[in-house]
């Protein structure tokens, strides 16, 4: 979210707001499952859209640095948004996600199909990478796996935030005619 005063030349920034997308919902997900990370930065808060503090973001163990969200519905997934870096004071820089994949499911039983690779380059303090698929995918599930980070002596793979933008398919809703009232 950002705002300009008058002249419209200040802008202030506020990161840890939900992108508004003029093109598409932001679709809300919840945590199945996710490989082992660091007391308290647990995978719950890749989606919590909390970027503020030392203790919002995944720091996952490089061996398993893998989870599975799952949409409320079925999604139709055209963008997706990540933050690599709250801008906090870090000692470890070379823990910071440099690789990602995210494939996409209809059930857990499905095999994973990638909908997303992508290098991510550091950025400035708290700012986002903001990619548009090529192709939209639909999935009820999805699948991020932190490939590698900055550097090779990292203790873990770090990420703060993903937001998926697109659509939702809601189930149908049946109405009987004589159970209508006006």
């Amino acid at each position: 979210l950002s705002a300009s005063g008058q002249g419209g030349d200040d802008v202030m920034e506020i990161p840890n707001m939900i992108y508004a997308d003029p093109d598409f919902d932001y679709l809300s997900m919840s945590l199945v499952e996710g490989g082992a990370t660091k007391d308290g930065y647990g995978w719950d808060n890749l989606i919590d859209n909390d970027v503020f503090g030392a203790n919002c973001k995944v720091l996952a163990e490089p061996s398993d640095a893998r989870a599975v969200f799952a949409f409320d519905d079925e999604a139709t997934i055209h963008k997706i948004r990540l933050l690599i870096d709250t801008a906090e004071p870090h000692e470890y820089c070379t823990d910071w996600t440099d690789e990602i994949k995210i494939s996409g499911a209809m059930s857990l039983e499905d095999e994973f199909v990638e909908i997303f690779h992508g290098d991510l380059e550091k950025k400035k303090d708290g700012e986002w990478h903001l990619f548009e698929l090529e192709q939209p995918a639909t999935a009820k599930y999805i699948q991020v796996e932190l490939l590698s980070s900055i550097g090779d002596d990292a203790f873990y793979r770090e990420i703060a935030e993903l937001q998926c933008f697109g659509s939702v398919k809601h189930p149908d809703i049946v109405v009987e005619p004589d159970t209508l009232f006006f």
